[in-house]
């Protein structure tokens, strides 16, 4: 066997192995995933934070009652101090962008209810 053909089988192991963890973490991702009410959507956030580069990402998924993504978007956020204001730039965004797109009866999903109390109990 050549070496061009032992380099080919090797990428073509590892793109097998790379298909099959995205193929599994999108199966997690459908079995903790909880549809809404008939007649709502859900918009779900996420946030990553790097505190070195003081930079954050995040992305909003909007799906109706059977799991179908109707729209999503994703965006980097510089210059973030902390993982909290990370959360705040990324729901603010979200909310924002929904306004935009006019849709109106939304639930809200987040991994951390932090802002969500912030909002709901100020005075707490």
């Amino acid at each position: 066997m050549e070496v061009d053909e032992k380099f080919w089988l090797i990428a073509q192991k590892q793109e097998r192995e790379k298909e099959e963890e995205e193929r599994k973490a999108r199966e997690a991702v459908r079995e903790c995933w909880e549809p809404p009410r008939a007649d709502w959507i859900k918009c779900n956030i996420g946030v990553d934070f790097d505190k070195k580069a003081a930079r954050s990402g995040g992305a909003w998924v909007v799906r109706n009652e059977r799991g179908k993504i109707l729209m999503h978007s994703r965006r980097v956020f510089i210059n973030v101090k902390s993982l909290d204001e990370a959360k705040y730039k990324a729901l603010l965004w979200s909310l924002e962008s929904l306004s935009f797109h006019h849709l109106n009866i939304v639930i809200i999903a987040s991994d951390d209810d932090t802002l969500t109390k912030v909002i709901l109990k100020p005075e707490a």
